[in-house]
């Protein structure tokens, strides 16, 4: 079970993304338990576009966001910062990014924009972490889904 605290942030981070045009969804652990599954997260992840990564940057600018540039798999640069104590990254994702091109496989939750859980198995394999996406693949069939 997350905080309340947590929940307020995750509210906040889509206000303020809802705020400016770009399309954006909620990939990670965040994703996974909004669609049911028992997770604890430890951050919220957001997939934005690399386009919109200095909308973003300026959005959360009062937060004291910062740009650790690009990340290991090259696909993406990472925007982090902690918002009341809960971590946030954004992932400023090229179009080959593994979760970026599975950007049409969202589904609304809870009016969050989240990434579908067949989806998010296929980005995690595709990004070589094979363990979560087992996990969530588990749950897909022990959920018949």
């Amino acid at each position: 079970m997350v905080s309340e605290g947590f929940i307020k942030v995750l509210n906040l981070v889509k206000d303020r993304l809802n705020s400016i045009s770009i399309k954006w969804f909620i990939g990670g652990s965040v994703s996974l338990l909004l669609q049911g599954m028992n997770v604890e997260p430890n951050d919220i992840d957001v997939i934005i576009s690399y386009n919109d990564k200095n909308k973003v940057m300026e959005l959360f600018k009062d937060y004291g966001i910062v740009n650790n540039g690009l990340a290991k798999d090259k696909d993406r640069e990472s925007l982090h910062v902690s918002i009341n104590g809960v971590k946030v990254e954004f992932c400023a994702e090229f179009p080959h990014g593994c979760y970026l091109k599975r950007g049409g496989e969202v589904a609304v939750i809870n009016g969050f924009p989240c990434l579908k859980l067949g989806a998010q198995s296929d980005a995690y394999a595709e990004c070589s972490r094979l363990d979560k996406a087992r996990i969530v693949d588990e749950f897909i069939k022990s959920k018949d889904l």
